[in-house]
């Protein structure tokens, strides 16, 4: 597996390019800006995008979306529930995904975890041992639920029970900040308790 993090945008978002390591396959996690930079990384790696992925809607996460589509020709992924705030910023979704989606990227299976509480289409990717987490649970923290979508009720659902049930060793990589894992959320993020 590979795994690279560029941090873009004024907020600090983590896009990831997650690919197979055999066939160079990736997919663009969250693409927020700074298209050319996440471009320029992908040239460098030489490495080959197959779709864009995205966790949630926010434009923080979206903003170089439709120039990575028009240069490489690739599909948008996001949950039904966050299209809304795509269409407002003329981004068009090719699929929709639900909870329990698999998606096959080169040799890698990508599962889909349906997180609502940040947006109502908050979504996890899962793919062996770690999780892309979006803007659901950080390193000590949990994502904002005061937007519009949100609801404080749903987030602590979605990663009491569907996040924390996980192995302890599942490493978390969110959608700001660094990463972190199961078992150091489960002992040290306050907001958990």
């Amino acid at each position: 597996m590979l795994i690279e993090r560029l941090i873009v945008g004024s907020l600090q978002t983590n896009c990831y390019l997650l690919g197979c390591k055999d066939t160079k396959k990736i997919v663009i996690i969250d693409p927020g800006s700074e298209g050319s930079k996440i471009i320029s990384k992908i040239k460098e790696l030489n490495l080959i995008p197959q779709f864009i992925l995205l966790t949630h809607g926010h434009e923080d996460h979206i903003g170089a979306v439709n120039k990575l589509k028009k240069l490489y020709q690739i599909p948008i992924y996001i949950h039904k529930n966050d299209n809304e705030m795509l269409l407002h910023n003329n981004i068009t979704t090719d699929t929709f995904l639900k909870d329990k989606d698999i998606i096959e990227l080169g040799n890698l299976k990508l599962e889909i975890i349906h997180l609502p509480g940040h947006t109502a289409g908050s979504i996890g990717v899962k793919c062996q041992d770690i999780v892309f987490s979006g803007d659901t649970l950080f390193k000590n923290g949990i994502g904002r639920t005061d937007l519009p979508g949100g609801s404080y009720i749903d987030i602590m659902n979605s990663i009491k029970n569907k996040l924390l049930i996980l192995p302890n060793s599942i490493i978390i990589f969110p959608g700001h900040g660094e990463k972190t894992t199961i078992e150091m959320e489960k002992k040290y993020n306050t907001l958990l308790k």
